[in-house]
């Protein structure tokens, strides 16, 4: 008899040797089992990993399986920043859950099958629980990490159409039991298997006709009917103070940025105070600004009124028609190329010299050659105004550069909608936007030393505002923010 165990034992383990050695697990008897062969091995069709059966009625790994049952039982809700293309590979599998999540629907995952699985192993319990069997301390690992989700699982909350807002778990508080959140649950129906992608509403998908309707507000804001201040009366209370007071520097007249006559030194000095009431308006009118501590407000908003003007003029122009850069006055100064240049103020010319001629290459044609549409436009404005963090708190860093991130995502969404249905030209045409910044932050040093200069030679008789603007002499730290503020 022990004989017999023994070549029983001698025959399976020259059987699993000789398979490992020959690299073909063939039949391979390791515990009973029997391995697949590398020459037919199933693949996973989510993310093209081994699969080892069926899962909810596809081929699918463990990995697959546990993410799409965990996704189902807990009724998360996952939303991709990308559009929901992102590739679904088993080295980046957990790059994007949004996309998995619609990859494993895709593949034909049945999330019913998921609930009845759930179901049985409900009644199970309930049907131990009536034979009192001995109390377990702990609860099964799956269930406790289901219960301790906190990211988005759909109980906790609830989309109104404006937002996201936390939803008390119904009978409870958040430290509610685990019995009481599958309970929640259950009461949920579920998740459709031909639902395109369970996820809900991006907040931001209507941010360019949330930003549309701010800039036309202030087109439409003309406030005042007293006289404007003439070039020689001078502002020279500075940009902390006037900020939040605008109209201190100018009255809110209608803009026409038309180029019915050429720009003068005093409609220079008009066009760009009434530039700084339309920068302030609009920012005040953003919410993602009005998250920022005063300070941070202050320093930022500083930092990119120059860029705020490189932008809207460079647009405003375009659409004109006109070859020069338009003010809201209604006056211009031609490009070297125009028919006018030969009318442009000799003064102007010698202080814009070549700035115009880099706007118009770097700005005008490229908008114009892309056809780039007011939505674009005033998403590409946003974009421009939280682009940099240069002397904010940690907290105002860490906000401008998550609000930045998702203005890009909405331009990327917007243009995939209504521009571009194929995903590598719309990620081109997001790019070639993306790079009009560059030159408006080229544009932005050239006027600084153009207005060094002009303090210098004095060219134009410019106020302390516009001097103090754009030397740069924003409060590099948050204690002289505060001392300029006090000073006022």
């Amino acid at each position: 008899m022990l004989k017999r165990k023994l070549d029983y034992l001698s025959d399976m383990t020259v059987r699993v040797d000789y398979g490992i050695a020959n690299g073909s697990h063939k039949k391979g008897f390791l515990n009973g089992v029997d391995q697949p062969t590398t020459s037919n091995q199933l693949l996973c069709e989510v993310c093209g990993d081994v699969a080892y059966g069926k899962h909810y009625g596809v081929n699918a790994c463990n990995g697959c399986k546990g993410f799409f049952r965990r996704s189902i039982w807990s009724r998360r809700q996952y939303s991709c920043r990308f559009g929901g293309d992102c590739p679904v590979v088993k080295e980046h599998r957990n790059v994007c859950r949004a996309c998995r999540l619609k990859k494993c629907y895709a593949a034909g995952m049945n999330p019913d099958a998921v609930q009845n699985e759930r179901d049985r192993n409900l009644k199970n319990s309930h049907m131990v629980g009536q034979h009192k069997l001995p109390h377990r301390p702990k609860i099964r690992t799956s269930l406790r990490d289901n219960c301790a989700q906190t990211d988005t699982s759909l109980p906790n909350i609830l989309y109104t159409g404006s937002g996201y807002h936390s939803s008390p778990i119904l009978g409870g508080s958040n430290s509610s039991s685990c019995s009481s959140f599958i309970h929640i649950k259950q009461e949920i129906p579920s998740t459709p298997p031909e639902q395109d992608l369970p996820s809900p509403p991006n907040s931001d998908d209507d941010l360019y006709l949330r930003f549309y309707a701010l800039e036309e507000h202030i087109f439409n804001n003309v406030e005042g009917v007293g006289p404007l201040l003439s070039a020689e009366e001078k502002v020279d209370m500075p940009f902390e103070f006037v900020f939040h007071e605008p109209t201190l520097v100018c009255r809110r007249y209608k803009m026409f940025f038309t180029g019915e006559r050429i720009l003068t030194p005093e409609d220079f000095i008009d066009g760009w105070r009434r530039h700084f009431i339309f920068f302030a308006d609009w920012a005040h009118g953003l919410k993602d600004f009005a998250c920022l501590d005063t300070d941070d407000q202050l320093i930022l908003a500083k930092r990119r009124l120059v860029h705020h003007g490189w932008v809207s003029h460079s647009y405003y122009s375009m659409l004109s028609g006109k070859s020069g850069i338009c003010f809201a006055n209604g006056s211009y100064h031609p490009h070297s190329d125009s028919e006018d240049y030969y009318k442009h103020d000799p003064v102007i010319g010698q202080f814009y010299s070549d700035s115009v001629a880099r706007m118009m290459d770097g700005l005008v044609i490229p908008m114009k050659n892309m056809k780039l549409d007011i939505y674009e436009y005033c998403l590409l404005k946003g974009i421009n105004f939280f682009k940099e963090e240069i002397g904010l708190s940690l907290h105002g860093q860490q906000h401008v550069a998550r609000t930045r991130e998702r203005y890009v995502a909405a331009l990327y969404r917007y243009i995939k909608a209504h521009k571009c249905k194929d995903t590598q030209t719309a990620i081109e045409r997001l790019q070639e936007i993306m790079l009009l910044l560059s030159v408006v932050t080229s544009l932005y040093h050239l006027m600084n030393d153009k207005v060094e200069m002009n303090r210098l030679f004095n060219i134009i008789d410019f106020d302390s505002l516009i001097a103090d603007v754009h030397k740069g002499t924003w409060p590099r730290t948050r204690s002289n923010s505060t001392a300029n503020s006090v000073s006022v």
